[in-house]
């Protein structure tokens, strides 16, 4: 650069103060110190100031300094020079020599700016890697960065960006974060791992623009050449000078973008705005000769005994014209199942098109776009939709249809197609999803790549007992035998599904359920022994129910194959020739993880969990062990719910309800489950937050939003009809998430007038009202009123698209929780008992005890799209409503159940009951609990957010008591429970809150009243004009009094 042209910049005081500005405001809030864009004589001052600052410090006492500016150069120097080495090009851009002392001193005065604005930061030791961390990518390797992320984009993608999904970007983030440390990321350095490690949320943002470059560059040939942002910059010199990139661009030219339909013949779609059937004619290509005019064109259209004619508008192309698309034939619903024949005639005369496929049938299947599929022998896996006849079914063998509607004098079926699922259509056809139906074991529950060896042969694992498909004809039925390993059995035409070939022949395609004989894992042998046929019909096979397995370093971006092992004793079959074998049991006590555990965990745990004896399994796996109580209460709720579905099927009543709320149960997420029993620690774990959608119904776009909060304020928050603001827009919840074929966990529950203790139970009928609670757990008061119901919305909850508005003046809106309450009666206690002044304290506390929390507003709520609302003028349990369902369309069913909404949860809990001290009105008792919750904050300097607590029902010696329920607000517990446990912290906590209620002088000296510095708070705001100081301080001092 122009020596003179330097000397210019850095005596131009006006940048110099822009710069200094710049900095100084950007870099709080900046997540990285590279994101603050530079320019090139931003660059020049930046190296003057650092080399100013290297010499005025370097051989002073100063230990170290702490300058955004600084930061900021040193950020610059590693973009614009790092190569594999560091300090040299700061020496060479400073113009001075940095022997090692002095880089240490640059090292250390970086990482004290890092920690005193909160910067990402690896260890103090690791100088070069804190400040390349922050510039994301240097010039110097961005190329690289690049080339790994275009071969992500080409074979993991396959080019459609559709297909980077979350669970790919999360992929895609870990194999960042691993970086050059790995065969698959060795392109990806260190500082670009460091930088996804510290902020994988950023990340994903930052590589998802990347990606779309290179989408829009390679299939629109559009470039981000004006963008003064560096990593455009650096990716349009890539493109320019990337030769895969250029090879694929040069091999799709002309293409349409993958996943883009394509239609040549006319199809049938759904309007779902217009709620009716059209006919789409897309465009159509008409040669014309040399100097030929523009022909006149037009449309044939002939279904039953209605025809149509209506002009073809066109315009030229290069070698003769093309007709425009025509997206808006109306056909009427009863005509949709006729055979639609479409001609293009040219001048009144010549039919140069004619199109037949569109043929009659007793069933129509649209895909997500609600546009006609078309299929021959098989249908396409993935979500569709299906309509009939009323008067015709549709029936299938697996769960793939999860609704049923009335829609347009039609049946409408909502289904979701996996490879394997049987369709049963109304003229007795069977189509199967994925491939065609072949003679054989149907492979629908088929783990692919596993096998059990038995003998040298083998055999192919099912995680499901499968079905098992032959042809034959009917007058061989009776002579049909089903041979299994030993057993014989007649072939039963009720087990079987019997379809129609629509064939020549006079054979029918038979399913046969294997599952109703086979009951147990192992390895079967089946033969189908028919009549007078030459075929063999002998299939082996192996089941493991419920057997799944995953790749564990998914993806795999640059290798087609990926490996997946498993221990030779991790996954055994046996028979009764087989021994038992638990190598890996925690009971057989593996000397391997009692040496992992001795050598990582300190010593005060390796003693207090007794892990050379492996004392710690029977607190998991025990008895009583978390564990093992976790899968007990899992299997009571799911046999509960097992038993009124199986009473439905002998009735043969709606049971569709009942199958959607075992799915809650079934489908959970692992991780979720054991986390939320607290099985794995909880606490940092985001497994009960919960999200609102949020869409714009009139511009069909999200706000990219991410609202999120912990499930106990969502059931509040977000509960529908709540309002919040976000992004400078007032925001209605208005849906109740619900995931097809999954519904949700329910509870009954009465709130005893008489103690005020939740009694709760699971709810085993669809229609709230009929699970009875017969008397309270507590006080033993008989009921005679029907419980209620409260659902937990644990998929989250979908705002109203139509509702979205400016915020004015008024206060948003907002349905109110109940109070929390302790529900966890049976779980095991700590009892200690002490004396703390006058009184007797009997403390109980334990871990993993359940409290519940319910909003108690009445929520009339779809149990077929979740819409909800409040009506607090509604007396019954059903209100009739028409409404649609979140995208737009009438929902079919009109029947709005009543509903509370509700979440529980298990973290640590004391129970701190005054035994001589009796607290008997329960009003009295609030004041007391606020008052003690208030004290105990301030003893164990904790946030008030920290801990909460309720009023628990607890007679003493038959008199009326209620006792100081404490527990840590952190689902999962977080220690501050635990520390009231203890004699001492008691006594201090009661000084404290007598202190602080006799500080406070609300209420005058009475104390008749109560205000946010003594009592009151956001969380108790129902209660506040019940809460006194003056029944806190006199509870307390006669208490204390012997000691104040």
């Amino acid at each position: 650069m122009d020596t003179n042209h330097i000397a210019q910049v850095l005596q131009d005081k006006k940048l110099q103060k822009h710069l200094n500005t710049k900095i100084n405001r950007q870099f709080k809030t900046c997540r990285y110190i590279g994101d603050i864009v530079i320019s090139e004589d931003e660059y020049i001052i930046l190296k003057a100031y650092l080399r100013s600052i290297c010499r005025k410090y370097l051989n002073t006492s100063e230990r170290y300094i702490t300058s955004p500016i600084f930061a900021v150069a040193l950020v610059q120097i590693g973009i614009h020079k790092y190569d594999g080495r560091f300090w040299p090009h700061v020496e060479r851009e400073i113009g001075m020599e940095l022997p090692g002392s002095y880089q240490k001193w640059i090292g250390r005065s970086f990482y004290k700016t890092l920690e005193k604005y909160n910067k990402y930061k690896v260890a103090e030791n690791e100088m070069m890697n804190n400040i390349l961390l922050h510039c994301f990518i240097t010039n110097y390797y961005a190329s690289d960065l690049f080339d790994f992320l275009f071969a992500y984009y080409q074979i993991d993608l396959e080019r459609d960006l559709t297909s980077n999904s979350k669970e790919m970007r999360d992929y895609l983030m870990q194999s960042m974060a691993s970086g050059e440390n790995t065969a698959r990321a060795y392109k990806i350095k260190k500082h670009t791992s460091d930088a996804v490690a510290f902020n994988t949320r950023g990340c994903k943002i930052r590589v998802g623009k990347i990606l779309r470059f290179m989408d829009n560059a390679l299939f629109y040939g559009l470039f981000p050449r004006t963008s003064q942002n560096r990593i455009a910059q650096l990716f349009c010199k890539w493109a320019d000078e990337s030769k895969k990139f250029n090879q694929a661009k040069k091999a799709i030219a002309g293409l349409t973008k993958r996943g883009e339909k394509r239609y040549s013949s006319p199809y049938l779609r759904y309007n779902g705005n217009q709620n009716r059937f059209e006919l789409v004619l897309p465009p159509q290509y008409i040669h014309l000769a040399t100097n030929e005019e523009l022909p006149n064109l037009h449309w044939k259209i002939v279904f039953s005994n209605v025809e149509k004619t209506l002009e073809a508008e066109s315009e030229n192309c290069v070698t003769g014209c093309k007709t425009r698309i025509v997206s808006d034939i109306y056909i009427p619903s009863d005509n949709i199942f006729d055979s639609i024949r479409i001609e293009l005639i040219k001048n009144d005369a010549e039919v140069i098109h004619k199109f037949t496929n569109i043929r009659a049938a007793c069933i129509r299947f649209f895909d997500n776009n609600w546009e006609l599929i078309h299929y021959t022998d098989a249908l396409p896996i993935g979500d569709a939709f299906a309509f009939t006849h009323t008067e015709d079914a549709l029936y299938t063998d697996s769960d793939a249809v999860y609704n049923c509607e009335y829609l347009n004098g039609l049946n409408l079926y909502s289904m979701e197609l996996i490879k394997g699922d049987i369709i049963r259509l109304p003229d007795g056809r069977a189509l199967p999803v994925g491939s065609a139906l072949e003679d054989g074991l149907l492979k629908n529950n088929l783990k692919n790549g596993v096998y059990v060896m038995r003998e040298g042969v083998k055999h192919p694992v099912f995680s499901a007992v499968p079905s098992i498909y032959f042809r034959m004809s009917p007058t061989q039925e009776r002579g049909t035998l089903i041979r299994i390993n030993e057993e014989k059995y007649r072939f039963d035409i009720a087990r079987a599904i019997k379809c129609n070939m629509q064939d020549k022949t006079d054979e029918y395609g038979y399913i046969l359920r294997l599952s109703d004989y086979i009951k147990t894992d192992g390895i079967f042998r089946v033969n189908i022994d028919i009549p007078n046929s030459r075929k063999a019909n002998d299939y082996s096979f192996a089941v493991i129910n419920q057997f799944d397995y995953k790749y564990e370093d998914a993806p795999f971006i640059y290798k087609k194959e990926g490996k997946i092992t498993f221990s030779s004793t991790g996954m055994i079959l046996g028979d009764e020739h087989s021994e038992h074998i638990a190598n890996n049991s925690l009971y057989s006590e593996p000397s391997s993880l009692r040496d992992y555990l001795t050598t990582f965990l300190p010593a005060v745990l390796t003693e207090k969990f007794d892990v050379a004896h492996f004392g710690w399994v029977a607190s998991l796996v025990g008895e009583k062990g978390v564990l093992t109580e976790a899968i007990q209460m899992y299997r009571y709720e799911i046999d509960l719910l097992e038993a009124v579905k199986k009473q439905r099927i002998e009735k043969g009543t709606y049971v569709d309800g009942i199958i959607q709320r075992i799915a809650a149960y079934e489908r959970e997420d692992i991780l979720s489950f054991l986390s939320r029993k607290n099985v794995l620690p909880k606490y940092g774990f985001p497994v009960d937050t919960v999200e609102m959608t949020v869409t714009d119904a009139k511009k069909g776009r999200g706000y990219g939003l991410q609202l999120q909060r912990d499930l106990s304020m969502a059931i509040s928050e977000y509960a529908p009809g709540s309002q919040i603001v976000a992004n400078n827009n007032l925001i209605t919840s208005r849906y109740i998430k619900k995931i097809p074929k999954i519904g949700w966990k329910m509870y009954s529950y009465i709130q005893c007038d008489e103690c005020r203790t939740l009694n709760i139970k699971p709810f085993t009928e669809d229609e709230p009202g009929k699970e009875r609670i017969t008397e309270c757990c507590q006080c033993h008061k008989k009921f005679t009123s029907s419980p209620k119901v409260f659902l937990i919305p644990a998929q989250g909850f979908i705002a109203d698209g139509n509702m979205i508005r400016k915020p004015g003046l008024k206060k948003p809106e907002r349905t109110y929780r109940g109070e929390i309450s302790y529900v966890g009666f049976n779980n095991s206690v700590q009892e200690n008992t002490y004396s703390i002044g006058n009184a007797i304290v009997s403390v109980r506390s334990s871990q993993n005890d359940e409290m519940a929390v319910l909003n108690k507003s009445p929520f009339y709520v779809c149990e077929n799209c979740g819409y909800s609302e409040v009506d607090e003028n509604q007396f019954t349990g059903i209100k009739k409503k028409k409404h649609k369902i979140s995208s737009g369309y009438p929902c079919s069913n009109e029947h709005l159940r009543l509903f509370s909404l509700g979440y529980r949860f298990l973290t640590d809990v004391v129970r701190i009951r005054f035994d001589n001290y009796i607290i008997e009105d329960w009003e009295h008792g609030l004041s007391i609990l606020y008052g003690f919750l208030r004290g105990a904050c301030s003893y164990l300097n904790i946030e008030e957010n920290d801990i909460s607590g309720c009023l628990q029902y607890e007679p003493v010696d038959g008199r009326p008591n209620y006792s100081i329920v404490v527990f840590d607000n952190t689902p999962g517990g977080a220690g501050h429970a635990k520390r009231l446990d203890n004699e001492i912290a008691l006594y201090n906590i009661l000084t404290h809150t007598l202190k602080m209620m006799k500080c406070c002088v609300c209420g005058g000296e009475v104390g008749d009243s109560s205000c946010y510095s003594c009592l009151r708070s956001y969380k108790n705001q129902k209660y506040h004009d019940l809460l006194k100081r003056k029944y806190v301080i006199e509870f307390v001092e006669q208490i204390l009094d012997e000691r104040m």
